[in-house]
């Protein structure tokens, strides 16, 4: 019954894999800059901060970057 069951969802996950339709990059880029506002208001960002936590070795160190 478990050889059957398994089986089973074997021959389903290989048939839903035939029909997945990959991303190419172009499409990736052009969604994730949508999201973000469009190309214009992404060419008009003149800096950026990065803030957070490191931590090495058991130590914890504020990281900031700009």
């Amino acid at each position: 019954m478990k050889k059957i069951l398994g089986l089973t969802i074997a021959i389903a996950l290989s048939g839903a894999a035939l029909q997945v339709k990959a991303q190419t990059a172009e499409e990736v880029i052009s969604k994730h800059q949508a999201a973000m506002g469009g190309e214009a208001k992404l060419k008009n960002i003149k800096t950026m901060t990065t803030s957070g936590n490191l931590q090495v070795q058991g130590m914890e160190f504020p990281l900031r970057c700009q």
